[in-house]
């Protein structure tokens, strides 16, 4: 987060037009699939289904689809706070400590 915000600011300073792709848009594009594969993966160390760790994307996607679209505000706004939400829950997740005991890969390294 920190590198996604001072890369924007770095390319706001060097293209001040509108469209600021530049390098905080290619950091975006090799940091997402890979953050994916983490988040997945840590749904599962903690036991909840992988495919949950998608919920903020595809609410951020119904927000940015329907900001887009010029969806009507309380809609909108409805969709904002699902998202949040779920950024939240995702976020949560991540510092869940993992399940106890012994998995297929060994000792859970903090305890063994």
């Amino acid at each position: 987060v920190l590198s996604e915000i001072c890369l924007g600011l770095f390319d706001a300073a060097v293209w001040p037009s509108p469209p600021q792709v530049g390098l905080s848009g290619l950091f975006f594009a090799f940091a997402y699939v890979p953050g994916i594969a983490v988040r997945y993966r840590r749904f599962q160390d903690v036991g909840l289904p992988g495919w949950m760790s998608f919920s903020a994307d595809v609410l951020g996607l119904l927000v940015l689809v329907g900001l887009l679209l010029g969806v009507t505000r309380p809609m909108m706004s409805d969709l904002v706070l699902a998202f949040l939400l779920s950024l939240g829950f995702v976020l949560l997740v991540c510092v869940w400590p993992s399940r106890a005991g012994k998995n297929r890969y060994g000792e859970e390294p903090l305890r063994g």
